[in-house]
This record gives structure tokens, C-alpha cells and sequence, in this order.
């Protein structure tokens, strides 16, 4: 069995709390102390690539780009991680640098709808397999294959599909 973090924060958001710092070498140590084969890096609705890069090349793992949006529920906001194959990262980047502007404060979010529509390539990938009406949260969520979900609440990412 793997060991896959893909809930990893390496930059401070207008999300995190302040005096946020990331250090590649505490990244390092966790990644070798945790036996990880793998990490996602999921800023909150942000894409840093030369961040990306350093950390990519700094780690013998397989690291992952990806982002924890904020998306629309009936009352607020949700978290959501998406998880982008390193080959479609040009795509990713330029859907991620139109959700940062449309989304820059802690607050701000859309709907799923619209991350969907700025990632038509990478969504294209995957195919609707289970719909499950969350009635506690007032939102309706499509699970999809590949697709995590850090579920409002929950400190759990949790693969929603096989």
C-alpha cells in the first residue's frame, strides 16, 4: 500500500492563518518520516508554479499539482481539492490564475460549475460515476474518478470514487 498526502499547503493565502512559513526541509523530513510515495500541493484557490517547481524537483516523490478551492454551498462556502496530472500543469496554471482572480479573498467562492468550466481538459478525464445529494450541507456533489474531496468540516480527504 502507498502512502498519499494530498492536502500539503506550501505558500500563505489570504486563507491561512498569519505567520504561516514553509520550510522544504520540514516538507522533506515529513515526507520521509510519514513513508509518503506521493504529495498533492493544494494552496487554498491558488497555483504558485515556481513553488511547484522547487518542491518537484527538492522531493523524490511523486509531487502532484493541484489546489483546495472554495466552492458554493446553499450557506457559504465548502473546500474541494482538485489534483491535476503534472502533464496537463500548463492547463491547470492558467484555470488556477483565473479562479485566484475571480476568488482572492478567504471568503470568496464559486460554484462547481464554474470550476468545471475553467477545466475542461482536466475534467474531461474523468467521468461522473456517483451523485449523492448532501442534504446536511445543502449542496449537491458530483463524485468523480481521480476527483478528492475534503468534505466541509472534516480534516479528511477521502477518495470518493474507485
Amino acid at each position: 500500500m502507498n502512502r498519499i498526502d494530498f492536502h500539503i499547503h506550501t505558500v500563505e493565502t489570504a486563507s491561512d492563518s498569519s505567520g504561516f512559513n514553509f520550510d522544504i526541509e520540514v516538507l522533506k523530513d515529513y515526507v520521509e518520516g510519514a513513508h509518503l510515495a506521493a504529495i498533492a500541493i493544494t494552496n487554498h484557490n491558488g497555483f504558485y508554479r515556481d513553488n511547484y517547481d522547487q518542491v518537484s524537483k527538492a522531493l523524490d516523490i511523486a509531487v502532484f499539482p493541484g489546489a483546495e478551492i472554495n466552492v458554493t454551498k446553499l450557506s457559504g462556502f465548502g473546500h474541494v481539492i482538485i489534483v491535476a496530472d503534472p502533464a496537463d500543469i500548463d492547463d491547470f496554471a492558467s484555470g488556477m490564475a483565473t479562479l485566484a482572480g475571480e476568488c482572492p479573498g478567504s471568503s470568496d467562492h464559486m460554484s462547481w460549475e464554474r470550476v468545471v468550466e475553467l477545466f475542461p481538459k482536466i475534467m474531461a478525464h474523468h467521468t461522473p460515476l456517483q451523485k449523492e445529494q448532501e442534504t446536511r450541507l445543502g449542496h449537491t456533489f458530483s463524485y468523480t474518478k481521480h476527483n478528492w474531496l475534503r468534505r466541509p468540516g472534516s480534516s479528511q480527504c477521502q477518495k470518493m470514487a474507485r
